[in-house]
C-alpha cells in the first residue's frame, strides 16, 4: 500500500524468513493451504491425480487446480523442479 508517497506495509512477517535455523521445506510449506499440503504429499508419494481425487473425496479438476496453484506458489514447473526443491 501506498500512502502520500510512501510505502506503508500492512501485512505480517512471518519470523521463519529471516531465521536462519528455520527449516526451509517447513518454510516452503508454510506458504500452501492444508489442501494444498495433503495433496502435496500425496502426489510426491506418486499418486495420480484419480488416486488423490479418491483419497480427499474431489474431483480430479480439483486436485489438478490445487497443483496447479502449489506449483506456482513454489515457483516450480514439474515434479522433477519440485522434488529437487523440496530436497528429494
Amino acid at each position: 500500500m501506498v500512502q502520500r508517497g510512501r510505502r506503508v506495509f500492512s501485512g505480517t512477517v512471518d519470523p521463519a524468513v529471516d531465521d536462519p535455523t528455520a527449516d526451509p521445506i517447513a518454510v516452503l510449506r508454510r506458504k500452501l493451504t492444508p489442501m494444498e499440503n495433503r495433496v502435496l504429499d500425496l502426489h510426491m508419494e506418486g499418486k495420480r491425480n484419480i488416486e488423490i481425487a479418491r483419497i480427499i473425496d474431489k474431483s480430479p479438476k480439483t486436485v489438478h487446480s490445487h497443483l496447479r496453484s502449489l506449483y506456482e506458489k513454489l515457483n516450480v514447473d514439474s515434479l522433477p523442479a519440485l522434488l529437487k526443491l523440496l530436497g528429494q
